[in-house]
Order: structure tokens, then C-alpha cells, then sequence
């Protein structure tokens, strides 16, 4: 078998540490959702806007 799981590929080329970082930097300054309203989601409350 030559499966291999996707997550592994992006270990190994750093992919997946870039993904976290923009995950993060999207978290810092909310704008995941319709309502665009930038506020940090690391230092708040889940659902404060």
C-alpha cells in the first residue's frame, strides 16, 4: 500500500506550519466570517462581536 495522509506531504514541505500561521494571523483579526469585524478571537470570548 502507498497510501500516504496529505497531512504528512505538508509536514514534510513546511505547508503546514505556513497554514497555522495564516490560521493565526486570520484569528488575530477575525474576518472568518459575513461580519468582517477584526476583532482578536485569541483574546476574547467565542462569539464576542
Amino acid at each position: 500500500m502507498d497510501f500516504e495522509p496529505a497531512y504528512l506531504g505538508l509536514i514534510r514541505t513546511g505547508e503546514l506550519q505556513e497554514r497555522v500561521i495564516k490560521a493565526q494571523a486570520h484569528m488575530e483579526s477575525c474576518d472568518l466570517c459575513a461580519r468582517n469585524c477584526h476583532i482578536n478571537r485569541l483574546e476574547t470570548e467565542r462569539g464576542a462581536c
